[in-house]
This record gives C-alpha cells, sequence and structure tokens, in this order.
C-alpha cells in the first residue's frame, strides 16, 4: 500500500535526523527494558549551556487506543566531554519515549523531536502507533511548544488502524480532522463521508476512509460493505456536531444536536452543556438549585468520583460565588466538595482576597488563606500527576506557596499582626522565582510598620531604582531618610534613584521588544461590526486576548479602563479586546451579558474557530497565543513590537507600563 511506503519513508527520515543530536544505543529497544541514549547539544540553542536537564515522557500501551496523557519522570544526564549520556526504565506496556532537552528557560525544541517507539517482542504494536500520532500533534504543541507533524501523524493512523480495525471508532475523528487540516478539500470529503457513514444514509466502508484519496479512488465507494443504523451513537451524533462547526455547516451541526438530545436527553453530551449553562447564571442561590436540579435529572451520585467528575467544576464556580456574596457556610460547604487538593488551595486563595474586601472578614479571610498555604504544603508530598515534570511541578506549587504566603502577610498586616506580616512576605520572596515590585512594595509597608526601619529604607530603593515609585514610595523615602539621619543632599540621592530608575525600566522593555509583521485578521465585535487590522494602518494597536473563564484577565480591565481613558484622545492609539478560547455554546450571549454589566467601554471582538486547523480559535492561533491574558502591542507599521502574558492588577502599573510600550513602539 502506499500509506506503508510512506511509513518507512518516515521512520527512516527520523532516525537519520535524531542521529544528529539523539542516538539510542538500540533501533529496537524493546518494552520492559532499560534504553540508553546520548545527547549531543551541538548545532542547537542548548549547545553553550552549562547544566542541561532531560524530561522524559513515557506513553502506554494498556490504553488500548484512548489517548492519555503520558507519564513524566527527570533523569540524570551523565557529562561525558561534550557528549550526554542517559538511561530510561520501561516496563512491559511501556510504547514510546519522548525526551525533552532544556536549560533553565532554554529549550531544545528540534521541530522533529527526538523519540523512540518501543517494541514488543520485536514488533510495534497498533496502540505504539497511535501514541505517536498524538505526540506528533496535540502533545508537541502544547507540552513542548514546537509545530505538530501533521503529514507523519496522519501515517501513524493509517498504520494504527491496519493493524487494529477496532481503534477507528475511538480515532477516526482525530485523523480526520488532520486530513482536514493538511488539505481542505480531501479533508472535507472524508469528512462528509463519514458523516454520511454514521448516519446510515451511505454504505461504506470505515477503513476505506483512512486510503489517500486518488484519481483512481476519488470517493473510496467501491470498498463499501459496512451499513450502520441510522440511529447514531451519542459518541457519533457528538463527532458528527463537531465535523459540521469544523466544515461551517453550522445549521446541520444545530440539528445533530437536537437529535441528540432527543435521543439522549440524559447522556454524558446533554449534561455537559446541562453543566456549561450554569456559567450564565450569577445568583449562587438559583444556581444551586439548577444544580442540585442536574444532579437530580442525571442520577448522579456526588460521593461517586465517577459521577463527580461531570459536575466537579460547578463546586468551583459555586464557592466563588458564594464567596462573593460573602456567604461564609455555604461556600466552606462547596469549596470541601472540591476534592482536587491544588484547585482547593487556590480557590481558598482567591476567595480570601473577596472576604477581606469586607472589613469585618478579615479574620475569616486569614483563614482560608492560612488553609491554602497549608494545603499547598502538603500536596508536595502527593503522587506527581502524569502531565508534568517532577521538577516542573515543584516550580509551580512553589509558585503557589509564595502566592499564597504573599496574599496571607497582606491579611496578616490588616490584623496589625505586623511581625508575622514581615515573616510571610519574606516567605513568599523564598518562594517565588521571579518576585514582582507589588511584593516590594507591601514588603517595605510591613518593615515600615514593624519598626525596621533600615530594611524598608533598602527597600523604598530597590522599588525606586526598578522605575516603580511613586509619590508615596518616594514620600516614605524622605520620611526614612530623615528618621535614620543619613548624610548627604536628599534631593542628589533621591535623583540618582529615579535616574537608575527611569533607565532600567526603559531598557528592560526595550529589551522586550520584538519586530514581527502582525497577522492580518478581520473579526465581529459585539456590535456586529467588521473589525480588520488594517483599519488601523499607521496607529499603534493594542490587542488584549481574554476570555470570560480568565479572572487574571478579568482583573487588569479596571487598569484597562484607565489607560483607555488616558489614550481617548489620541487618535493613534487603538484597543481592541479580543475574546478567545471560549467554547461553549453560549459564548456570545454570555460575552454580551457580562459587558453589559460593566461600564468597560471596550471594543470587544470574538476569535472564530479556524476551519483550518481543527476547530482551533483563528486569531488566537495565528499569534501564537498560548496563554491568557495576553496583550500585543503592534506599532503603525503593522509590527508586533511587545508580546506580554499575564499583568499586574495594579491599575496604575498597568496604564504604566502601556505608556513605556507605545511609547517605544511609536518611537
Amino acid at each position: 500500500m502506499k500509506s506503508l511506503k510512506l511509513l518507512s519513508v518516515f521512520l527512516f527520515s527520523i532516525s537519520a535526523l535524531q542521529a544528529q543530536q539523539v542516538k539510542f544505543s538500540d533501533l529496537k529497544p524493546e518494552a520492559g527494558k532499560t534504553v540508553s541514549f546520548t545527547y549531543d547539544p551541538k548545532g542547537t540553542a542548548l549547545e553553550n549551556s552549562q547544566s542541561i536537564k532531560c524530561d522524559v515522557f513515557l506513553f502506554d500501551s494498556k490504553s488500548a487506543g484512548v489517548i492519555v496523557s503520558p507519564r513524566s519522570l527527570i533523569i540524570s544526564l551523565l557529562k561525558d566531554g561534550s557528549i550526554y549520556k542517559a538511561t530510561v526504565p520501561t516496563n512491559d506496556s511501556t510504547s514510546l519515549i519522548a525526551l525533552y532537552f532544556y536549560s533553565g528557560s532554554k529549550s531544545d525544541n528540534n521541530p522533529d523531536g527526538y523519540y523512540t517507539p518501543l517494541y514488543h517482542h520485536g514488533k510495534l504494536n497498533a496502540v505504539t502507533y497511535a501514541n505517536e500520532a498524538y505526540l506528533l500533534t496535540s502533545f508537541v504543541q502544547y507540552t513542548f511548544g514546537t509545530k505538530p507533524d501533521l503529514q507523519k501523524a496522519q501515517v501513524a493512523y493509517e498504520q494504527a488502524f491496519i493493524l487494529d480495525p477496532s481503534l477507528e471508532d475511538k480515532l477516526l475523528f482525530d485523523y480526520l480532522v488532520i486530513r482536514y487540516r493538511l488539505d481542505k478539500t480531501v479533508g472535507s470529503k472524508l469528512m462528509m463521508e463519514y458523516i454520511g457513514q454514521i448516519s446510515g444514509s451511505r454504505s461504506v466502508n470505515k477503513l476505506a476512509l483512512t486510503k489517500p484519496i486518488t484519481s483512481d479512488n476519488p470517493t473510496n465507494d467501491k470498498d463499501a460493505s459496512l451499513v450502520i443504523p441510522k440511529k447514531m451513537s451519542e459518541n457519533d451524533l457528538s463527532n458528527t456536531i463537531k465535523l459540521y462547526r469544523i466544515l461551517g455547516e453550522i445549521d446541520s451541526a444545530d440539528a445533530a444536536k437536537n437529535r441528540l438530545l432527543k435521543y439522549y436527553p440524559t447522556g454524558s453530551t446533554a449534561l455537559r452543556m446541562a453543566a456549561d449553562s450554569l456559567h450564565l447564571e450569577n445568583n449562587a442561590t438559583v444556581f444551586e438549585e439548577k444544580l442540585n436540579a442536574i444532579i437530580a435529572k442525571y442520577k448522579l451520585d456526588v460521593n461517586n468520583d465517577k459521577d463527580a467528575f461531570h459536575i466537579f467544576f460547578t463546586y468551583l464556580w459555586l464557592a466563588d460565588l458564594y464567596a462573593k456574596e460573602g456567604n461564609k457556610e455555604k461556600f466552606d460547604f462547596y469549596a470541601n466538595r472540591i476534592k482536587n487538593r491544588v484547585t482547593r488551595a487556590s480557590i481558598y486563595n482567591s476567595s480570601a482576597i473577596l472576604f477581606a474586601q469586607k472589613n469585618e472578614d478579615v479574620a475569616y479571610a486569614a483563614e482560608l488563606s492560612k488553609k491554602s498555604i497549608d494545603l499547598i504544603a502538603d500536596v508536595k508530598s502527593d503522587p506527581l500527576p502524569n502531565y508534568t515534570t517532577p521538577d516542573k511541578y515543584a516550580e509551580k506549587l512553589d509558585n503557589d506557596a509564595g502566592t499564597y504566603a504573599d496574599t496571607y502577610a497582606s491579611l496578616l498586616y490588616k490584623l496589625g499582626k505586623y511581625k508575622d506580616a514581615v515573616a510571610y512576605e519574606e516567605q513568599a520572596f523564598a518562594f517565588t522565582k521571579d518576585d514582582d515590585i507589588n511584593m516590594h512594595i507591601r514588603y517595605q509597608t510591613y518593615l515600615e510598620k514593624n519598626g525596621q526601619f533600615e530594611k524598608a529604607l533598602t527597600e523604598d530603593e530597590i522599588i525606586i531604582k526598578n522605575g516603580s515609585g511613586t509619590d508615596s514610595i518616594r514620600n516614605d523615602l524622605k520620611g526614612l531618610y530623615t528618621r535614620l539621619d543619613k548624610k548627604g543632599d536628599y534631593k542628589v540621592y533621591l535623583s540618582k534613584l529615579e535616574s537608575e530608575g527611569a533607565v532600567h525600566e526603559r531598557e528592560n522593555w526595550r529589551s522586550k521588544m520584538i519586530n514581527i509583521p502582525a497577522p492580518a485578521f478581520s473579526l465581529m465585535n459585539l456590535k456586529g461590526q467588521k473589525i480588520s487590522l488594517s483599519d488601523y494602518k499607521g496607529k499603534i494597536v493594542i490587542l488584549d486576548y481574554w476570555a470570560i473563564w480568565c479572572g487574571p484577565c478579568k482583573s487588569t480591565f479596571p487598569g484597562m479602563q484607565k489607560a483607555i481613558n488616558k489614550y481617548k484622545d489620541n487618535p493613534n492609539v487603538v484597543f481592541l479586546f479580543i475574546n478567545t478560547l471560549q467554547r461553549d455554546d453560549f459564548r456570545v450571549k454570555t460575552v454580551k451579558d457580562y459587558m453589559n454589566s460593566t461600564k468597560y467601554t471596550f471594543n470587544v471582538l470574538l476569535d472564530v474557530q479556524s476551519k483550518k486547523q481543527g476547530g482551533q480559535f483563528e486569531v488566537v492561533g495565528q499569534y501564537k497565543v498560548t496563554a491568557l491574558p495576553t496583550k500585543i502591542i503592534i506599532d503603525g507599521k503593522g509590527n508586533i513590537r511587545f508580546k506580554m502574558t499575564g499583568a499586574s492588577d495594579n491599575d496604575d502599573e498597568i496604564v504604566k507600563e502601556l505608556d513605556t510600550m507605545i511609547s517605544l513602539a511609536s518611537s
């Protein structure tokens, strides 16, 4: 078969490419045995790195075709001259090993990846090929940050289906999305063939869909041999809905959705849609009533992990709503239902801030905050999740611990416990890899209140040298300078600090400047107007990517509104807010309702799901945005000059950062 010839070329090319940097000791490593390899960083981004680490991802063959996250581990690299050596332990069910090399923030992003399939008694099984296809698509994109290799993934899927045709039922949808992404015309035809087959309107052999469409075989109809009943399974209908949406057939997708709800009114899809719809409810009591109705309708046992999985995220939403309403009893009840301790620690921390906004609840807020700290400390002894590595997971937990200690310190300060506030802020610094200047500002306040004036003065100096001095900070500095009876002219002293700060801030932002052509786009805004980037030629354009579910996004909005107000009379500065990565069925209404409930004067654009990229969002993909919030600054020549992920929730800091970026992009 033609597909098998492609497969042999594919395997040969991978071996040749890996030989440049990675060499496995055995060309056909067996599962259950230790696998040895060498790594030569010459010619890669890590060539001159002093300390290189390697994350290993072990894919399992027991998944029976259901793609699951691989198990991860860190292995020790032994340096021998310029070459690194290592071994990887495997078990009988390991089907594939993928390697990821990095040093600090740098990584060896080889676009072809470093991996090897494992053999079982000298043969590769079907699931190994299925895992290979998954590795080459979603996994490399979201874990390694490299571009998917769709052609190689296609061949891997085809080989998996040949070896085990039963995998088609589970994986054919993913295969069709790849075919569509590679060639829209061919992919569309295959998708319609598949929809016709599973709906019973055509008689088609499923395996024929994986054969290449050629002039000799334009539709694969000659292989017809299987008739599917007209009543489709829930999974078939769900796939049909997704395929119609990819094809842009919205009316057909809606019809398929209605059919699904008619045939499977209490199925998993109907349950998911019902749970998702709770997103629209802002009243905690009504939300709870609707949630209880869903639990009753779908006969869910909330004490059963399998049933609770379908609605666990609603507890997070409901706990948050009750926190906003100040209902401690209900908040505690639903927060305690969140079994994932990392998630529960997060809701304790965010809700502590909400309760603290009501001065009478500061003591309770401090209790919640302390719970978040204790929980995240306990989690460190839990088993490592499959989706990450020990180093990365430890770093995440440390960052969480630093954030929660910072919150707790602020609450202790409000309670007048200044000495304890200083201690926990110092703990926050110890845990946080990249402390932000706001931590120094808070720390300075706690130190001064605790009578540690010399340290407080040092913190003021750090803040001003960073370019973050405010009138309040300068007044504090002057008072401490006098209190400590410092020698020298204060004005000269302050001028030197501020000069350092101005240079530091501008150079810091200048070092982050890039110069990449901004992809063109046209999107509809909430008013139904078509907005194109080309409309703003010659202007500075600020793109703010956000989603309703993104709390950090919304926390920056007051600062963004301040910036809009500041530049409202400047015709050369434009702000566009692109709502993206929201896949719920009520997205437009949700976004409109949210914006109508605020006083923001944002021009909100709605990113669309790409037909070419299998349902991925179009503009967010073009701009390679991988996390929210992300802000992008485009200059008057149509080039991206800044790309900033995350943001301060300090309104003045947000405006100041934008001022600097706009100024640099204009020069």
